[in-house]
Parts: C-alpha cells; structure tokens; sequence
C-alpha cells in the first residue's frame, strides 16, 4: 500500500500487511491512511541501537494462531506491516526473538489488543522492551517537527527522522533567534524514528508513536538533545 503523507499526530510510546517477512535495515511496506478504514492494521518497528536479531512474531484469536511471521533485523531500523484485521475483537499478540531479556533469558512478551476497526496498532522493540501502541487511524491534520534551540546564535542543529521505516527528514538547519521554529511536516500518524545532532555533536536517539491529529515532535537543545511530544493544541515552549 502506498505511504500516507497527510496525517499527524502525538502522544510517544518508546521503545508491525498479512504474511509479510521483517525487513532489515530499515525496510518498509507503508500504509495508506489518510482516511479512516475498517479494518485494524498491524504493524511492528524494532531499532536496537545495532544489535542483530531473529525471532518471531505471532498473532492469535480465540486460542487459534492467524499470523505468523519470522522477524529479522541488523539492528538499524526494522518496519514490517504485519496484519490487517476486518473483523474486530480481542487478539494477542506475542513477540520472541534471540534478543536477551533482563533477566537473563530471550525476550519474550505478549500483549492483548482491542482490535476496534479504524484503528491501527504499532508493536515497538528497542534492546529490550517491546511495547503497543493503538492510535486512531485516518486523521488528516498535519503535524510539526519544531526546534527550540534556545540560544541566539546560528548553530547548526542536524536531523535525520523515518516514519514507518522509511527516511522522511535528513536535514541541517541553523538560525538566529531564541523562539522556537517548524523544522518540517510530520508525515502522519504512526512510528517514528528521531536522530537529532546537537551543538556539541552529541546525538538524541528515540523511537516514538504519534497517535494524535496535530501533534508535534519538540526537539530542545541541550547537550545532548530532548525530544518531547506535544499535543495539538500545545505551542512548544522555550525551554521548558
């Protein structure tokens, strides 16, 4: 399905089409929705901070398995559409992979998801950790990366940003000023991954999911960078 481009949204979860494989190194089959569907779609998004892994990724109903999928990544950026559901109900979802879990032993986790139609939902994995996350789907307001870099000067600030895998912001930008100011359009609802360089060269490394129309991704400067979600009707202060 083609990548949406005209819906935003907030709200960050930190750190998955049926019978699709994980892509590694950031691969991506992107969703379409810029209008409400019914169905309930989803998907899953690993970053590891470069840590390789396998695993697997099953999708179960009433005691019955109806997807599952082999999950692989270089540890880089992972995105895969997983399912697409038109009925809706309950269903859990379990994630194993050769990954460690704190205590000692491989990850493995499950989650129940409310699968309501017009909704989608994001399994997110960093090193450890997998978490979900259901938004509502088919907004279409526009949303904001802004920075607030605090300090007059021009220094320069560096962002490389995908969404659903796939690499929407590889950008420098330097201004004058203190107020802060729109980077860039978010592309819609759904994972992100923010890369932030700051003045001392240090890099902000987050995985976040946007779920509400508007919202907008607030970058402060600091050494290193912060990235904090804020909601629609939210303005991204000065150094809050």
């Amino acid at each position: 399905m083609p990548s949406k481009r005209l819906l935003a949204a907030a709200l960050a979860a930190m750190v998955l089409f049926a019978g699709c494989s994980a892509l590694p190194g950031g691969g991506s089959s992107p969703r379409d929705t810029t209008e409400a569907s019914g169905t309930h779609d989803l998907a899953f998004y690993s970053h590891t901070g470069g840590a390789p892994y396998n695993g697997t990724l099953t999708v179960s109903r009433d005691g019955d398995v109806v997807e599952d999928v082999q999950l692989s990544g270089d540890g880089t950026g992972t995105y895969v559409d997983v399912a697409s559901f038109d009925e809706s109900g309950e269903y859990t979802v379990t994630v194993n992979t050769s990954l460690p879990d704190p205590g000692g032993e491989t990850m493995h986790e499950s989650f129940t998801v409310d699968g309501a139609l017009g909704n989608d939902t994001v399994v997110t994995m960093n090193y450890q950790d997998p978490s979900v996350t259901t938004y509502r789907a088919g907004d279409d307001a526009s949303g904001a990366l802004v920075l607030d870099k605090r300090i007059p000067e021009p220094v320069e600030y560096s962002f490389r940003v995908t969404h659903e895998g796939e690499r929407v912001v590889d950008t420098t930008v330097a201004r004058e000023d203190t107020a802060p100011f729109e980077v860039t359009d978010l592309e819609g609802a759904g994972v992100y991954r923010v890369e932030v360089q700051g003045i001392e060269g240090d890099w902000t490394n987050r995985t976040l999911v946007l779920t509400d129309a508007g919202a907008k991704l607030g970058v402060h400067g600091g050494s290193p960078p912060d990235v904090v979600v804020y909601g629609p009707d939210e303005n991204v202060p000065n150094d809050p």
